[in-house]
């Protein structure tokens, strides 16, 4: 049989977390049953905007039409603080560590931070650009294999979940845990997430950003 331990799960979200961010990176340049379509008479800089701004509602839609579910943070969190919730997920509430753990996870070179702030600001742009090791997709594919010649299904436990959650009470890609657990028990996602056409779409956006993906989608036509 096939040989698992507990790390395999949490992995696998954290793959799934990464991929999520990156998929939802590539909109409003969508991938639909095979084809590809892009918003040209948007500048960057609008596309950028419309991203941020329907990030969560577009990972959702995947799914049923259920409300996006509330923030949650880390207990007894912001006591004391009196700070707006939406700021604690912004990685410049991340612990040092925390903000390198996630690069470390994406496969983002920070060399030449040598601050929080650096830190913090390679994060962001990360986060908003889909920007990732590629490699994570090759993974997420492997441990959906074994999962599949064991005959078992993904299950994404509230401890695997929490061994992921950074500071600001999120995951990689700045998901709440509850938007986690639904997308991976969402089968449409899942199926998405294996797409060839949608990977290709992702490993672009991950190394190359949006302006690769929007490139590579010109040529095609």
């Amino acid at each position: 049989g096939v040989k698992r331990t507990r790390q395999s799960p949490a992995r696998c979200a954290a793959a799934a977390a990464t991929m999520s961010s990156a998929e939802s990176a590539l909109l409003p340049v969508k991938v639909h049953d095979g084809t590809s379509s892009s918003a040209s008479s948007s500048s960057p800089r609008q596309i950028a905007a419309e991203e941020r701004r329907d990030r969560s509602d577009s990972l959702l839609s995947l799914g049923d039409d259920a409300p996006p579910p509330p923030h949650h943070h880390r207990e007894g969190e912001g006591e004391g603080m009196g700070e707006d919730e939406d700021e604690d997920e912004e990685p410049g509430k991340m612990r040092v560590s925390e903000l390198k753990a996630e690069l470390d996870l994406r496969g983002v070179d920070y060399s030449g931070c040598f601050d929080k702030e650096s830190l913090a600001a390679k994060l962001l742009q990360a986060r908003a650009t889909g920007k990732a090791n590629p490699d994570i997709i090759d993974d997420f594919n492997k441990m959906r294999l074994d999962e599949t010649i064991a005959g078992e299904e993904t299950s994404i436990s509230d401890e695997d979940i929490q061994q992921m959650v950074g500071g600001d009470g999120t995951l990689p890609g700045g998901l709440p845990p509850d938007m986690l657990k639904k997308l991976m028990s969402n089968p449409e996602l899942t199926s998405l997430l294996q797409s060839p056409k949608m990977q290709e779409a992702m490993r672009l956006m991950m190394t190359g950003g949006q302006s690769a993906l929007e490139k590579a989608m010109q040529e095609d036509h």
